[in-house]
């Protein structure tokens, strides 16, 4: 990263506040969406613990569903989670227009989140793959903007964050922007190199992911 604008900053954070760590794990467990159900069926499976997942399940079903709950777990984010204060000091010596969130859902991310939401500073926030909005709990400072993968997911952040719908931008997936480059070469020059006759028609197989 040669850009003179661009710093790095190290910090001593592993993790986040056990308030704020224990109010993710509630905003998990109330999410009513079918993959944090069968999370807890895995859950009964592996641990036999029949009590605990009775109670989480019924919590899931009545409670989860319910619009204000989202509201009042993060009403109490704000007010009984501290601001770390590396984090603060950080943002106090750069005085940002905005923060940008990479992962809504992971706790060291909550740490920058709250701090800008402590301050008035504005937020962009992004899921950090393409099932998180369903399947993480949802996000307990909610973002200014939020980044999408897929088309599909604007109605899972209306629905799970809260977002309105002017404020979910489809931007598809960051890590495949390496991809996104111009051809350096025309059909003809790349079938030459290849000694393939331009003519043809060519079937391309390429595997899902890098090896």
């Amino acid at each position: 990263y040669p850009e003179k604008n661009v710093i790095f900053e190290p910090l001593d954070i592993y993790d986040e506040h056990w308030l704020g760590k224990k109010l993710a794990r509630v905003a998990f467990n109330l999410m009513p969406t079918s993959t944090i159900r069968g999370k807890h069926r895995l859950y009964i499976l592996r641990y036999k613990k029949y009590v605990k997942f009775f109670f989480l399940n019924l919590a899931n079903h009545v409670i989860g569903p319910i619009p204000f709950v989202k509201n009042i777990i993060r009403f109490l984010d704000r007010v009984l989670v501290p601001v770390d204060s590396q984090a603060a000091s950080l943002v106090d010596k750069y005085k940002p227009d905005l923060v940008f969130v990479p992962d809504i859902i992971f706790g060291p991310d909550r740490i920058f989140a709250r701090v800008a939401r402590a301050q008035g500073i504005y937020i962009i926030g992004t899921p950090r793959s393409w099932d998180n909005l369903t399947s993480k709990g949802f996000a307990m400072v909610k973002p200014d903007k939020l980044l999408v993968l897929t088309s599909r997911m604007v109605p899972e952040a209306i629905k799970y964050v809260g977002m309105k719908k002017e404020d979910v931008i489809v931007t598809g997936p960051p890590q495949f922007d390496m991809y996104f480059k111009p051809a350096k070469n025309t059909k003809e020059e790349f079938c030459k190199k290849l000694g393939i006759d331009p003519k043809r028609r060519i079937v391309l197989c390429a595997p899902f992911f890098d090896p």
